[in-house]
C-alpha cells in the first residue's frame, strides 16, 4: 500500500514521537521534518536489507578488457559519467539508481541462468561484493541481465511516496525510524527507548520469518565458493 511520507511523519508525532519537542499539535514541526526524513530513509533501508520487500533488474553490456562490474550508476551508458571512456549499463527506459542490495541471480541474452559464485562451473559469474559482477569469460557485447534485491528509491520530502506494499510492515518501520531518531538524540535515557524500539522492530521481522514471508527462499550457490577467501 502506497502512502505519503507526511502521513508516517503524522502518525509518528502522535505515537512513537508525541512526548517529544519535534512534535508540535499532531505534525511534525517543519525544522525537524528533514532529520525526520532521513531516519526514514535509513529506516527503510534496514527493512529491505532484512526482508526482500523489492527486486529489479538491470542489464550489462559485456567488453572484453573488463571482467569486473560495478553496479554504479555512473557506468551507465545513457546518464553515466561521460568522463568514463567504458560504460556498460544499459538503462534507457528506467534509470538505474544505485538501489541494489544484493544480486539474487544472472542470466544471458537467451534467458539462461549463470551460476553465481560456483568456481567450479565455467560459466559462472561472481559477487566479490554486494554491489559488484565479476565474469571471468566475457564475450564482447553480449548482455547479461542482473536481478536484484532492491532497496526502496530515497524519500526527499513529505509528498515522497513510501511503498511497504503490506501492512503488516507499517509497525516494524515505524519502531526503525524511533530507533534511529532516539539513538539520534543521544541521552542515555533516549538511548535505552531506541533499544526497546529496536527489539521491538526485530522481534516484528523475525516473526515474519518464521511465517516464511518477504525471505529469500532460492538456492545460494556462494555456500559452494571457497575461492580467494570469498564464501
Amino acid at each position: 500500500m502506497d502512502r505519503l511520507t507526511s502521513t508516517y511523519m503524522d502518525e509518528l508525532a502522535n505515537g512513537q514521537l508525541v512526548n517529544l519537542s519535534m512534535s508540535d499539535t499532531g505534525h511534525i514541526r517543519l525544522a525537524d521534518q528533514p532529520r525526520v526524513i532521513n531516519c526514514m530513509n535509513m529506516a527503510l533501508l534496514r527493512l529491505f536489507t532484512l526482508l526482500k520487500l523489492r527486486e529489479n533488474e538491470t542489464t550489462i553490456i559485456c567488453h572484453t578488457h573488463i571482467t569486473d562490474y560495478k553496479l554504479d550508476s555512473k557506468y551507465s551508458i545513457m546518464h553515466g559519467d561521460p568522463a568514463i571512456p567504458y560504460r556498460y549499463i544499459f538503462d534507457p527506459f528506467h534509470k538505474f539508481s544505485n538501489d541494489v542490495i544484493k544480486v539474487i541471480s544472472v542470466f544471458d541474452d537467451e534467458g539462461r541462468d549463470r551460476p553465481l559464485n560456483n568456481y567450479r562451473n565455467p560459466f559462472a559469474v561472481f559477487t566479490p561484493n554486494p554491489t559488484t559482477i565479476q565474469i571471468p569469460v566475457v564475450v564482447q557485447d553480449e548482455p547479461i541481465t542482473v536481478r536484484y534485491q532492491a532497496t526502496h528509491p530515497k524519500l526527499v520530502n513529505g509528498n515522497s511516496i513510501i511503498s511497504l506494499g503490506a501492512t503488516n510492515l507499517d509497525l516494524p518501520f515505524s519502531c526503525l525510524v524511533s530507533y534511529f531518531i532516539f539513538m539520534g538524540i543521544g541521552s542515555p535515557e533516549a538511548i535505552q527507548q531506541a533499544g526497546l524500539y529496536a527489539q521491538e522492530a526485530t522481534k516484528l521481522i523475525e516473526e515474519m520469518k518464521l511465517q516464511g514471508h518477504y525471505i529469500d527462499d532460492g538456492y545460494d550457490e556462494s555456500r559452494d565458493f571457497y575461492y580467494k577467501g570469498w564464501r
